[in-house]
């Protein structure tokens, strides 16, 4: 028989029906610890994982018992220690002690007090906290160097005033005298202490993690409270996380064995469930403290992945976790196995269907105080939180105008998001921006804000804009009303036109593909014009050429020779944007603009004075005679086009401006210039 193979029968004869036989089994792992030191942590790792698998808390005088010998078997260990090092320095351990296995196994004894801290019962908590300090006991007498981590006793004692004045205040203690010596004060207060509650749904001071507690418990358990804080992020995980990584293993594994007793769909629990009060012995209050350790601590590091592949072991069902061959009982070898975060949710969120008020409230509790390093990648923490704001900014029309008016707090949020250097936040900001628009067609100061970022906005931000207007347009197919339709048009026409230019292919292609769905809104307004027209001066539309084969400045010349009717409206809205984009934008629009300046012509329709002193022409001879010098010198419109005093005054005053405020490149704009004056 091996060594692992004793020591676990000796344990399972503790608990045998005879007393005789399980007074002799106890007394040989006393003798183990006693006289053979190279035994010893076999025997308390071998002990600890017994209690975990085969004694479970449906028997609680069991429970006690094996915890009461463990205290003995650390006890003497302690004992043996103390006698060795008074006899001598000579027999002492072998290796050194910061580099043997015994801080191992008293993190493995730690992982099992902090599961028994659990209990809803006072004395069975109280043997937890005296294990917790056997083991410092134990810590001291083998001089053991203190490295990274602390002990758990030693991190909870320090803690344990700030946890009481957290939520004392809820209770009906007296305050004074508790918190006037905050040094008298330790976890085995905590554990033991009870007070009659207060009324509390008025509370108004105290943190949501402390409330939300209090007011789920009514008050009646003080310590879910205590246990709760301790496995705050900033105490045990940080302090104490080898010990932390074994109370979450092991509480997997109670929280498993005692789920059937308090699911109500269990027929196990069919009967039971109705019975239990809410007293310590309370099922569901035991199950509630396992799942907020578990959702606490659970952690997916490669550190405990390679454990629990070590021990090839599953927590899951206790009749797996057999021995194992090897010649010694290693805890490493024989691990539980750490279990994953998904595998805890797997099993706990099915259990929200219950009707039982105290499961949901307790799923609500452990699931709330899960830990993010439950996820095996940090970034996905905030990619999960983006995306819910997303969603939850998305889910219809936005209510709130505030965020989207037109200095809104939104527009910032989506700008950062849309400039993430990471690619799944930035295509989150492009869906963010496309469902807005979707959603808030009556918004027109989002459509001009993302309008705007297109021109102002970094590269990735103006890309993702685009490519958010892009898809807005081509999955709803967007109706333009007539009256609006200019204005729309010439926006995007113009915002095609300046993407079409943009380094990149796949702006490129987006931009072509608006092009696509924009064309038959141009066809649509140059036949309306047609039909007003009576000159017959215009020929009609012809269509443009094949896409994705021709530059932006080639676009611009076939867009001025097939819609002239657009070059002022362009014009102006390319006066607007230049004044905000960034220089190379500048430099783009000011090229692009120069085929819609062929469509111009300056002109003066001062009066002279010689023409006073004639005699008066009727009016008709007069219309007559401007259409015709208009039609002779170039090609004309009806109404205020180019050759029009309005045109003339509108094409020099931007100029001017662009000249003066703007200062844009000086060959691009001499060129335009230049155009205007010849021709």
């Amino acid at each position: 028989m091996s060594r692992q193979d004793l020591i676990e029968l000796l344990a399972k004869l503790t608990i045998h029906m005879d007393e005789e036989l399980r007074g002799l089994a106890f007394t040989t792992l006393q003798a183990l610890m006693l006289d053979f030191p190279e035994w010893r942590e076999d025997v308390l790792s071998g002990f600890v994982y017994f209690i975990v698998r085969e004694v479970t808390d449906i028997h609680p005088t069991l429970l006690d018992n094996a915890i009461k010998m463990l205290l003995q078997l650390i006890s003497q260990w302690r004992q043996a220690v103390q006698t060795s090092n008074k006899q001598g320095p000579g027999s002492g351990p072998s290796l050194p002690l910061e580099r043997s296995p015994l801080w191992g196994v008293l993190h493995v004894v730690e992982g099992l007090a902090l599961v028994v801290l659990c209990s809803c019962r006072p004395a069975t908590r109280r043997l937890a906290v005296n294990v917790l300090k056997e083991v410092r006991a134990l810590h001291t007498a083998l001089g053991i160097a203190k490295g990274d981590e602390e002990l758990a006793i030693d991190v909870m004692d320090r803690q344990s005033a700030s946890v009481l004045e957290s939520f004392i205040h809820l209770t009906g203690a007296d305050q004074t005298n508790l918190l006037y010596c905050p040094s008298g004060i330790d976890l085995q207060t905590l554990a033991e202490w009870s007070s009659s509650p207060i009324s509390h749904q008025f509370d108004v001071v105290s943190p949501s993690h402390i409330w939300v507690f209090a007011h789920v418990t009514q008050g009646q358990d003080p310590w879910v409270i205590s246990l709760s804080s301790y496995l705050r992020q900033e105490h045990l995980p940080k302090h104490c996380p080898t010990a932390l990584n074994y109370a979450w293993m092991f509480a997997y594994t109670r929280l498993q064995l005692l789920s059937p007793q308090v699911d109500i769909n269990s027929p196990i629990n069919a009967k039971k469930l109705n019975s239990l009060s809410s007293s310590g012995d309370s099922y569901v209050g035991l199950w509630r403290n396992y799942l907020i350790l578990c959702c606490s601590s659970a952690t997916s590091s490669p550190n405990s992945s390679s454990s629990s592949t070590s021990g090839s072991i599953r927590c899951s069902p206790p009749e797996t976790l057999a021995s194992t061959p090897d010649s010694g009982y290693s805890y490493d070898s024989k691990i539980i196995g750490t279990p994953s975060p998904s595998s805890l949710f797997k099993h706990v969120v099915p259990m929200m269907r219950s009707e039982s008020m105290d499961i949901t409230e307790s799923l609500v509790l452990g699931l709330g105080r899960t830990n993010p390093l439950a996820f095996s990648r940090p970034v996905c923490m905030w990619l999960v939180v983006i995306f819910f704001v997303v969603l939850m900014l998305c889910c219809g029309p936005v209510a709130d105008n505030v965020g989207l008016s037109s200095d809104g707090y939104l527009y910032k949020w989506l700008d950062n998001i849309l400039d993430s250097q990471d690619r799944k936040v930035h295509q989150l900001g492009c869906e963010a921006v496309m469902l807005l628009l979707e959603l808030n067609p009556d918004q027109s100061n989002l459509m001009f804000w993302a309008v705007d970022r297109c021109y102002t906005g970094s590269r990735r931000v103006a890309a993702g804009c685009f490519r958010a207007i892009a898809n807005v347009f081509h999955n709803r197919h967007v109706q333009i009303n007539f009256s609006d339709f200019i204005f729309d048009t010439v926006v995007l026409l113009n915002l095609i036109l300046f993407k079409a230019a943009d380094s990149s292919r796949d702006i490129y292609e987006v931009a072509m593909q608006l092009l696509q769905i924009l064309e038959p809104k141009l066809f649509r307004y140059a036949h309306k014009l047609e039909i007003q027209r009576t000159d017959g001066i215009l020929s009609p539309p012809s269509p443009l050429p094949h896409l994705y084969s021709v530059s932006y400045y080639q676009l611009s010349e076939e867009l001025a020779r097939t819609y002239p009717e657009l070059t002022l409206p362009i014009f102006s809205e390319v006066s607007q944007r230049i004044q905000t984009a960034h220089p190379g934008g500048r430099q783009v629009m000011l090229h692009y603009l120069l085929p819609w300046m062929n469509n111009v012509e300056l002109v003066d329709f001062k009066p002279s004075p010689r023409r006073h002193e004639e005699t008066p022409i009727c009016e008709d001879e007069e219309d007559a005679h401007e259409r015709d010098m208009m039609v002779n010198s170039r090609r004309w419109l009806r109404g205020e086009g180019w050759g029009s005093p309005h045109a003339t005054t509108m094409v020099l005053n931007n100029l001017m401006f662009m000249t003066a405020k703007v200062q844009p490149q000086p060959t691009t704009h001499t060129k335009c210039t230049l155009l205007l004056i010849n021709g």
